[in-house]
């Protein structure tokens, strides 16, 4: 392969990352002026995706966005098992050609807690216990997991992280 492939390739794979507050989410709703890769579909575990509103058209943002807000409640690690949940669903509708022309992961970091409160509770310990070095080591494993299914959509994919990840 040559940087033609990559050119001409429809489907994009972008990594945002930046400091907290550094404007990822604002510029992943930037997408949404653009018709080739809208709709978006957002799995929301920052829970910041009302920042949009500040610099995407509402009317945009009415007709392009569909998201998912993922936050554990009561059950540690559930947002994660909600989002594979639906990384599934929009999987099976891409294959159908159906669903979103873009897939957005906000944020890397929010899913990476989520999934270390549900490794700890199925080891038995609070979600807030210290993690050790077999924690992380699926904590990885899980994630690794997660993005190379969302990398294999066949659809633009833009994940977001804070660069202390």
């Amino acid at each position: 392969m040559n940087g033609s492939n990559l050119i001409q390739d429809k489907n994009k794979r972008v990594l945002l990352y930046s400091r907290s507050g550094g404007g990822k989410t604002s510029l992943l709703g930037k997408a949404l002026e653009v018709p080739s890769m809208c709709p978006l579909y957002v799995f929301d575990f920052d829970l910041r995706i009302n920042s949009i509103l500040a610099v995407v058209d509402h009317q945009s943002i009415i007709e392009n966005l569909q998201y998912d807000q993922y936050r554990d409640g009561e059950r540690p690690g559930s947002a994660f098992t909600g989002a594979e949940t639906k990384l599934r669903e929009l999987a099976a509708d891409l294959r159908a050609g159906n669903g979103p022309k873009t897939v957005c992961l906000d944020s890397l970091t929010f899913m990476e807690k989520s999934i270390a409160s549900r490794v700890l509770m199925m080891n038995g310990k609070p979600a807030n216990a210290p993690l050790e070095l077999q924690h992380y080591k699926i904590i990885i494993s899980q994630l690794e997991d997660f993005v190379s299914k969302l990398c294999a959509l066949d659809c633009n994919v833009i994940v977001t992280a804070h660069e202390d990840i």
